[in-house]
């Protein structure tokens, strides 16, 4: 008995201690447990940063999705730390956890299509463009944003009086001005010719451009013994597809063979500058320029280049095509203007103007002007026009405001229309020969102009679209310059009839045509008629004498309103009868003048060494346009009337002349 009762106890015992030891490890484990925990958060007190795995990999998806201003950049992800260092102590699990569950229902909604786009771009390694601010003004030289070279920026922010006046007080802090003070910065040399590219960013429309030729003065150091010439494209052709340029190029200091060591081609600006296309194939046979200058051993001179070079559809641009010597690297170019059939889209207005004289006499690059985003411009104008329109009253009653006018930028002259603003340009004639001089009815509804049918003048009629061409006179002589009466009833023109200049007059159906002047001492022509009566003013007098009369529409009642003096030529009457402009003579040069209707109070409006001629006004006298000759161009400027101001209708290097308002 005595043995099983310690047996009994030997057992209680071994229980007792394996149920301690069991209690003792559970308590341990748990101490141990309390002990990670501090660690761990005393660890993240200390360094801040330190996150369980699981949650890096989180915040790594969220920085790659950019959600809740999460970035992948890794400095602005520092600087973000660093300012919640200043203020946070530990992991704030509740924000991340809303973080973590709308990244979960964005990747359940599609966030997987965005992650590849991401990743496609990574691959690409194109970088989203950084969006521009409204009014901003980029330069480039000899070429567009693509190709050209960045001269700066600057922004359209200051007063401009020339976009009050046309468009309100609204507009009036549109203008701009960029400068480069030292032209060793660009280095443009004596002679050469180059192109500004003037970029607008319009926060509704975005970019858009225009292009400015500068041609600096003094002589280029080219050897003129190198001949060089363009057969393809022709000059200021109009195609679709630009892919070949052709020619032949021959040194002359070199009897022996043509002496071309390579021709290069470049495109908008000159070699250095423009974008380099590629070196054209030299040596084909050319018989002609062997022929022409006697010389068997040039008949390898010609070169070619074929490569489709895709440009923007209603586009300008020049081909600069060098020849280079083989004696000595000397060499010289050529370069043609071409133009790409189809229409530009026009998001904004750029008119700007660059400063030639200071840019050879200081080297200081100089650009002003002004820029409107052409959606925000026509949005306004359309609000304004209803609230006007609600009002009942001040409606402006020209809902149309354009200029016609002709120029040779297609090789030929053909007639244009153009708004006032510069915007629109809008071809007229297609003819094959030469339409010239346009003149618009009083209505606005029909131009009269001058083509040249099977080598004659003939004198036109269209609608102010364009539409409806109808020749009204079938003359042996020429027949041009037309003017309406104030009716529509007559068209008075000039005609080349024996030996000078004479007026005539046909109704504007065709009938009746009829001589007004027989003057063979001196030329009778540049006819203008009265706005409210039947009565022509008009220029007469030998060359250099010439000065400006009226006379009734049958031909009586001639009177001299300027009397001898200065030569006064080509006269235009405002709508209100009351004033006349045009072009008065110092010696060979010519300047825009206004006088009242009985020949007094001579105000001269222009005054610089360019020829200024051919003024006409505006049907709502604000305005007249007028030609400005510089060297072998032409260009339309507008003088607003009322504060002084001009600026430039059209600006290339082209001859756009004779225009006429048209105002419906």
């Amino acid at each position: 008995m005595k043995t099983i009762l310690i047996i009994l106890l030997i057992i209680f015992l071994l229980i007792t201690t394996l149920f301690s030891i069991v209690i003792i490890n559970r308590n341990k484990s748990s101490s141990d447990l309390e002990t990670g925990d501090f660690e761990t958060t005393e660890s993240s007190k200390d360094n801040e940063t330190a996150i369980p795995d699981f949650r890096i990999e989180k915040i790594g998806d969220m920085q790659k999705f950019n959600i809740d201003g999460l970035s992948a950049d890794t400095k602005g992800s520092e600087s973000k730390a660093e300012d919640n260092s200043q203020t946070v102590e530990t992991p704030d699990d509740s924000g991340l956890s809303d973080i973590l569950t709308q990244q979960n229902e964005e990747e359940a909604s599609g966030a997987e299509s965005e992650d590849t786009e991401i990743e496609e771009e990574a691959t690409s390694g194109e970088q989203p463009e950084e969006k521009s601010e409204n009014g901003t003004i980029e330069l480039y030289l000899d070429g567009d944003r693509e190709n050209g070279t960045y001269l700066g920026k600057t922004m359209c922010n200051i007063e401009c009086p020339e976009t009050s006046q046309l468009y309100g007080e609204d507009f009036k802090n549109t203008g701009f001005e960029f400068i480069i003070e030292n032209n060793e910065d660009i280095d443009l040399l004596p002679g050469s010719t180059h192109y500004i590219y003037i970029y607008f960013y319009g926060s509704q429309s975005g970019w858009d451009y225009t292009r400015k030729e500068i041609n600096l003065p003094g002589e280029e150091t080219c050897e003129k013994e190198i001949n060089i010439f363009i057969d393809e494209p022709e000059e200021k052709t109009i195609t679709s597809i630009f892919q070949s340029i052709r020619g032949w190029a021959v040194d002359l200091r070199n009897d022996n063979n043509p002496g071309i060591k390579t021709i290069e081609i470049y495109l908008n600006g000159p070699r250095g500058y423009g974008k380099f296309l590629g070196s054209a194939q030299y040596g084909t046979a050319r018989s002609d320029v062997a022929e022409f200058f006697e010389n068997q051993n040039y008949l390898p001179s010609g070169y070619r280049f074929e490569e489709l070079i895709y440009l923007e559809p209603g586009s300008t641009h020049t081909i600069f095509v060098y020849a280079i010597s083989s004696e000595d690297e000397c060499l010289n170019y050529e370069k043609r203007e071409v133009y790409l059939s189809g229409v530009k889209e026009e998001k904004a207005i750029i008119n700007a103007r660059i400063d030639i004289q200071k840019l050879d006499q200081g080297g200081i690059l100089e650009i002003t002007g002004w820029a409107i985003d052409k959606n925000i411009l026509n949005k306004y104008l359309e609000e304004k026009q209803k609230n006007e329109a609600g009002a009942g009253e001040g409606i402006d009653r020209y809902a149309v405001k354009k200029v016609v006018y002709n120029t040779n930028r297609d090789g030929n002259d053909n007639i244009y229309s153009i708004n006032i603003d510069g915007t629109e340009l809008t071809r007229l004639t297609d003819y094959s020969g030469n339409d010239l001089y346009p003149e618009v009815s009083p209505d606005g509804e029909k131009i009269a102009y001058t083509s040249d049918i099977g080598g004659t003048w003939q004198i036109m009629i269209m609608d102010w679209d364009g539409s409806n061409k109808k020749q009204i006179t079938f003359n042996n002589f020429r027949s041009a310059y037309p003017s309406w009466s104030h009716d529509r009833e007559y068209i008075y023109f000039e005609g080349y009839i024996d030996g000078d200049w004479e007026l005539f007059r046909i109704k504007s159906n065709g009938s009746e045509q009829k001589r007004l002047t027989f003057n063979s001492s001196s030329h009778d022509w540049h006819p203008s008629g009265h706005p409210y009566e039947y009565k022509i003013i008009f220029e007469s007098g030998a060359t250099g004498h010439e000065n400006i009369y009226v006379m009734n529409n049958n031909g009586s009642g001639v009177n001299n309103i300027t009397g001898d003096g200065p030569r006064r030529r080509v006269p235009d009457v405002s709508s209100d009868g009351n004033k006349i402009t045009y072009m008065r003579y110092s010696g060979d040069n010519s300047d825009i003048w206004i006088m009242d209707y009985n020949g007094q109070n001579e105000t001269r409006l222009t005054d610089n060494p360019d020829m200024d001629g051919h003024p006409s006004f505006s049907p709502d006298g604000k305005y007249i346009v007028y030609e400005e000759r510089k060297g072998s161009n032409e260009n339309l400027v507008l003088i607003d009337l009322v504060s002084g101001t001009r600026f430039n209708l059209t600006s290339s290097s082209n001859i756009n002349k004779d225009g006429s308002f048209l105002y419906r």
